[in-house]
């Protein structure tokens, strides 16, 4: 599956699309690069929350974890990725109406060429 390249706003991403990990812990921007080349993570999953209020960060990762099977192609629990999140925070849950979770995929100690999608790695 191949993206565009570039820098590209971290809450417009798409399945499929890969990047490289942001350089600080907050970002609204992120390294979008080819899945063929190396890189860190790549989104797997995008849902929208649909509880009356902004639920905590365990709960949007359980959403994550649920959706991970049908994406990579095996349990989270066996699989040789982690996951990880974007999801909104209570400012842009408030103002912003924001209520999308982008879950991703990454390998803790190594960058990962290909895509994760259908391996059942």
């Amino acid at each position: 599956f191949a993206t565009a390249c570039g820098q590209g706003n971290a809450f417009d991403m798409e399945i499929g699309e890969c990047f490289q990990e942001p350089d600080a812990l907050e970002f609204s921007d992120v390294d979008k690069v080819d899945c063929a080349e190396p890189h860190d993570n790549e989104v797997f999953a995008i849902y929208n929350l649909t509880t009356p209020s902004l639920p905590t960060a365990d709960v949007m990762f359980e959403g994550c974890v649920q959706r991970f099977g049908a994406a990579i192609g095996t349990s989270y629990e066996t699989s040789i990725y982690y996951v990880s999140l974007f999801g909104p925070t209570q400012q842009s849950w408030d103002d912003l109406n924001d209520r999308e979770v982008v879950c991703y995929v990454f390998l803790p100690e190594e960058k990962k060429r290909g895509s994760a999608l259908g391996t059942g790695a």
